[in-house]
């Protein structure tokens, strides 16, 4: 048996340069891998946060209006359109109210004026007769006395 190691130890002694070179690529090896799969790491995580970036920029893009369509413009100006029109009438509406309103009372004033003239003409005219029956009856008396 001590033989046996005896050989071993000089097979190991005349391989060594050998075994030392194949273990120093080995460890060469292992640092090269480890670090490809840190950058492969590092790199797939800056990734996925580029790509979430890029993609929250596209939706604000994709929010914000396009003035170079013409079919946005045109339905845009579409609606515009109508509220105004809708408005307009509504506004028109309550003027046409509020004009019809004012001839209504302006009429009814001058109704109740053209009562009231006639009232007091038919009272000056009642009254101005009453007195000249007054004045004839005063005028009998005296002369028939």
């Amino acid at each position: 048996m001590s033989q046996e190691k005896v050989e071993k130890y000089k097979q190991e002694k005349a391989h060594r340069k050998e075994n030392v070179q194949k273990e120093k690529k080995k460890k060469k090896f292992e640092k090269i891998i480890a670090w490809v799969i840190a950058v492969a790491v590092v790199a797939g995580i800056g990734a996925a946060i580029g790509v979430t970036i890029y993609n929250e920029y596209q939706a604000a893009l994709a929010a914000r209006p396009n003035y170079e369509r013409e079919e946005m413009i045109l339905s845009d100006l579409t609606g515009v359109l109508e509220e105004i029109t809708e408005e307009s009438g509504e506004t028109e509406a309550a003027g046409e109210e509020t004009a019809a309103e004012s001839e209504t009372a302006a009429e009814e004033t001058a109704a109740e004026s053209e009562t009231a003239a006639e009232e007091t003409t038919a009272e000056s005219e009642t009254a101005a007769e009453s007195e000249g029956e007054t004045a004839a009856q005063t005028q009998g008396e005296t002369s028939g006395e």
